[in-house]
């Protein structure tokens, strides 16, 4: 039998811990394009423009989100993000796209979507 200590991991939003999270993803698509030929098939790739998809699920105090994130994407403010997961990192500049609140019998959660460019690892 093995046995394995698995690694949490934090995120940040402009350098502030976001203490409310319940989940996080960072999702990174390099947008390449196939390439492909008539007499070989499959040829390779075209570099496309990467993208990187940040989703934050949050739980919201009664006092509301613990960010600005409304005031942040309103103002089309360029946000840091950082993610920890074990002992790696991974930082992205981008914009926050959506904030969306659910509000049911278990109490309000805070969906946060935030779109970037190529992350630095």
């Amino acid at each position: 039998m093995a046995t394995e200590l698995y690694a949490q991991g934090s995120l940040f939003v402009e350098g502030i811990i976001v203490m409310q999270a319940v989940e996080f993803s960072i999702d990174y698509d390099t947008n390449d394009n196939p390439v492909n030929t008539i007499e070989l098939g499959f040829g390779g790739i075209t570099p496309g423009a990467g993208m990187t998809q940040v989703s934050i699920t949050s739980a919201v105090p009664r006092t509301g989100f613990e960010i600005s994130y409304h005031k942040w994407a309103k103002a089309r403010k360029a946000i840091e993000v950082l993610g920890y997961r074990g002992s790696s990192k991974i930082s992205v500049t981008g914009f926050i796209k959506t904030v969306g609140e659910k509000i049911g019998v278990d109490g309000v959660t805070g969906t946060i979507g935030i779109h970037a460019g190529e992350p630095e690892l």
